[in-house]
C-alpha cells in the first residue's frame, strides 16, 4: 500500500505484512500433526573431494515442546512489526512537520499550530530546557522570531533524538523501547491534534486495541523471563495468535488511513487562511 504523505511507512509496509504473514504460513505447515523436517548431512565422515556430494537424508519430528516454543517466535515477530510501523509512523509526521515549517522558511509562529500541539512544545521546552546554543542562535540572527526558534528548537532535537546508534555504528528509530500499544500510539500522536474519535473506532473495531495489547504483553513476558519460550507457546495456538496479527494488519491500515489524510491537510495548523 502506498500513502503519499508517510514516505517512510509506504517504503515499507507491504514488505513487513508479507515478512510476518510468511512466517505464519511456515509455522503451519512445520507444526502440523505428523509433520517432518528433511534434511541431508554427508554420508561419510570424511569425504574427499570426489565424494563431497553424496549425502544420507534424514529426517526430524518436531516435538511438543519444538511447536510450543514456535509459536512463542510468531508473537516476537508480530510485536516487531507494531514498533517497526510505529517507529516509522512517528518519524514521518515529524519530518513531515518539519519539512513544512522549513518551506515557509521557518516563518511560523506559535499560534499557527492547534492548541495541543503549542502544549506539547511548551511541554518540550519546559521539560528539556531553552539551550545556550539555541538562545545564541536567536540573539544572533535578528530575522528569526522567538517563536520560529523554539519551534526550531523542538523539531529539530525531537527528530535527532529518535535515532540511536549501536557499537557497530549501525543507527535506528528509538520512539518507542518495548511499550507499542494503542494507548502508548494515541499518547504519542494525540497532540498532533488528531480526532480522538477516529482513533478509537478504528482501535474498538473486531477489539483491536486488545489484541495489540495482548501482543505487547506477550512481547514483555517473553523477553523478561516471566515464562519461558515452551510455557508461553502451549498456552497459544497459532490460529489465535494469527487471528492476533490479522486484527494488527488492520488497525494500522486504519490509523495510516487516518494519519495520512491529517498530514495531506496539515491539520495540525490552524487559521489556515491568515
Amino acid at each position: 500500500m502506498e500513502w503519499k504523505y508517510l514516505p517512510n511507512i509506504s517504503s515499507i509496509y507491504d514488505e513487513k505484512v508479507k515478512e510476518t504473514a510468511e512466517y505464519i504460513k511456515f509455522l503451519k505447515l512445520i507444526i502440523k500433526p505428523n509433520s517432518c523436517v528433511l534434511y541431508r548431512e554427508p554420508a561419510l565422515k570424511y569425504q574427499t573431494q570426489q565424494l563431497n556430494k553424496i549425502y544420507k537424508e534424514k529426517k526430524y519430528n518436531p516435538s511438543a515442546l519444538d511447536t510450543s516454543m514456535l509459536r512463542s517466535t510468531v508473537v516476537l515477530v508480530i510485536y516487531n512489526f507494531m514498533e517497526s510501523i510505529s517507529c516509522f509512523l512517528m518519524q514521518d509526521i515529524h519530518d513531515h512537520v518539519f519539512k513544512q515549517f522549513k518551506k515557509h522558511n521557518k516563518g511560523w509562529t506559535l499560534n499557527r499550530f492547534n492548541e495541543s500541539l503549542i502544549m506539547k512544545i511548551f511541554d518540550y521546552i519546559n521539560n528539556k530546557g531553552y539551550s545556550r546554543d539555541s538562545i545564541n542562535r536567536y540573539l544572533t540572527n535578528t530575522s528569526t522570531s522567538l517563536d520560529s526558534d523554539i519551534i526550531f528548537e523542538w523539531l529539530n532535537n525531537t527528530l535527532k533524538n529518535s535515532i540511536s546508534e549501536n557499537k557497530e555504528g549501525e543507527k535506528f528509530l528509538k520512539w518507542f523501547s518495548g511499550n507499542v500499544d494503542v494507548r502508548k500510539i494515541k499518547e504519542m500522536i494525540l497532540p498532533f491534534g488528531i480526532d480522538q474519535t477516529y482513533l478509537e473506532n478504528i482501535a474498538n473495531e473486531d477489539k483491536r486495541a486488545i489484541k495489540l495489547l495482548e501482543i505487547k504483553d506477550g512481547r514483555n513476558i517473553l523477553a523478561h523471563g516471566a515464562q519461558t519460550f515452551a510455557e508461553f507457546g502451549n498456552d497459544r495456538t497459532l490460529e489465535d495468535i494469527e487471528v492476533n496479527f490479522q486484527c494488527v494488519h488492520k488497525y494500522f491500515d486504519g490509523l495510516l488511513d487516518v494519519v495520512n489524510d491529517f498530514l495531506k491537510y496539515d491539520k495540525y495548523l490552524k487559521n489556515l487562511n491568515q
